[in-house]
């Protein structure tokens, strides 16, 4: 069996030196035991929250995407016309998977943290996520717009459209 580079005795952080050491001996075996550690797994619980929060953040980006695209498509009268019936359908039905891949990376997100928070308390953190984030109507909306979406139909965007007088 090949030699090991080990944590201490006692169990203690590594020191700069040590950490050296080890990578200098044996950088994947280094690794995979830094990797092991407590604080190793805490930091990978921690970029999977990170990971989570960027698919959230790309979810809303894609939606307000989709309906920017919409505004400026529908602008234009030819839009409306019969022939683009299908390419209208192909915008609602976009804006119906934005809606809800960004509900469900919203609650994804919440669970992702909640679970990071059960295996790593921080101090502290329920006092600055209530003051952060309200429980209020729309915490509850966008909780109810995801399990509506997820558990009974995609939500419709139901658009209200108004073609001002002379306009194009």
């Amino acid at each position: 069996m090949a030699p090991r580079f080990v944590l201490s005795e006692h169990g203690e952080p590594w020191t700069e030196d040590q950490v050296g050491k080890a990578i200098a001996f044996n950088f994947q075996q280094a690794r995979r035991e830094i990797e092991a550690t407590r604080g190793g797994r805490m930091w990978s619980a921690l970029r999977e929250v990170k990971d989570s929060h960027w698919i959230l953040d790309q979810a809303i980006d894609d939606l307000l995407e989709g309906i920017n695209r919409f505004a400026h498509r529908s602008q234009y009268q030819d839009f409306w016309l019969r022939i683009n019936e299908d390419n209208r359908g192909e915008h609602t039905k976009n804006i119906k998977r934005f809606l809800f891949n960004a509900s469900s990376a919203l609650a994804a997100l919440v669970d992702h943290t909640r679970n990071f928070l059960k295996s790593y308390p921080v101090p502290g953190e329920a006092e600055a996520r209530r003051m952060a984030f309200t429980e209020d109507n729309l915490h509850r909306f966008l909780f109810d717009l995801r399990n509506y979406s997820l558990h009974w139909r995609p939500a419709q965007a139901n658009w209200n459209i108004s073609v001002a007088a002379g306009k194009t």
